[in-house]
């Protein structure tokens, strides 16, 4: 499938939209991360914010805050392509 372009939608780096870039690198979800404590180093990686997240919360719903938190920087990304719906962090 050929797009238009290959940007990451949800900021203005010009930066291509890899998997890694939309859920942890990008300004927006890290902001997104940081809503529930969670600092992401530039060289995470899932199974590191996995460990990381267990880790600092101690919670036996850690692994629903993540899935949550990718689906939500998901929506929000098809969101703003699909709909126009502007990105916000406080509805995030």
């Amino acid at each position: 499938m050929q797009l238009d372009s290959y940007t990451c939608a949800l900021c203005n780096s010009l930066v291509e939209e890899t998997l890694k870039h939309l859920f942890l690198n990008c300004p927006f979800a890290a902001h997104c991360w940081n809503l529930i404590q969670v600092d992401i180093p530039l060289q995470s990686s899932f199974p590191d914010i996995v460990d990381q997240i267990k880790d600092q919360h101690n919670s036996p719903f850690f692994m629903e805050a993540i899935i949550l938190l990718a689906w939500t920087i998901w929506t929000a990304r098809n969101d703003l392509i699909f709909k126009g719906i502007q990105i916000s962090i406080p509805n995030c």
